[in-house]
């Protein structure tokens, strides 16, 4: 955004353009190229994530996310049966 010369954005103001008029002729134009690039660039990384995951694939994979819910209740279940048993020499 700072490298959009402040001239354009006069110019623009001047030929009675308002904001959203000058942001929509001179802003998102100039902008283009490098939200282009920016989105290929996203796009390769995460083709090659996608296919090394695709690699590694099997049928007993499990996504984190719900590895990290099963770690989550089986923790909080330790410490519930914790929480009710009584301190003494027999493990709950």
């Amino acid at each position: 955004m700072l490298q959009i010369h402040k001239e354009l954005e006069e110019a623009s103001w001047i030929c009675g353009k308002g904001l959203v008029g000058t942001i929509r002729l001179i802003v998102l134009p100039a902008r283009a190229a490098g939200r282009d690039r920016a989105m290929t660039l996203l796009f390769v990384l995460a083709i090659r994530e996608l296919g090394s995951s695709l690699f590694l694939y099997t049928s007993d994979t499990m996504v984190m996310r719900a590895a990290a819910r099963l770690l989550e209740a089986a923790m909080s279940a330790s410490r519930r049966r914790s929480a009710w048993c009584r301190p003494c020499c027999s493990p709950c």
